[in-house]
């Protein structure tokens, strides 16, 4: 993960974070993890917010709302959002 914007996007697919997702081994057999505990990933990620953001304000409002989407609060939290994240491709989602 070298590219700030490919950081973001794979730290925003909700498929990422399912616990199905995780509980499955990755090819070669290591154990996977969400993206919020790759550090080179979340580097990359606030490296992207930097460059999105017109201000420091509105940085701060970006990883607010990415801290609200990977504790599942607000919107996030309620059961049919989380079932379409587990089950629709990001795109759609």
């Amino acid at each position: 993960m070298s590219i700030p914007l490919h950081c973001l996007a794979y730290a925003v697919c909700p498929r990422f974070y399912d616990q199905n997702y995780l509980q499955k081994p990755a090819p070669g057999g290591t154990l996977r993890r969400a993206p919020n505990q790759d550090v080179e990933a979340m580097t990359g990620v606030l490296k992207a917010f930097e460059r999105i953001a017109d201000n420091k304000e509105e940085e701060k409002i970006l990883r607010e709302q990415l801290n609200d989407f990977i504790m599942k609060k607000g919107f996030f939290a309620l059961e049919s959002v989380q079932a379409d994240a587990a089950s629709m491709e990001p795109i759609e989602w």
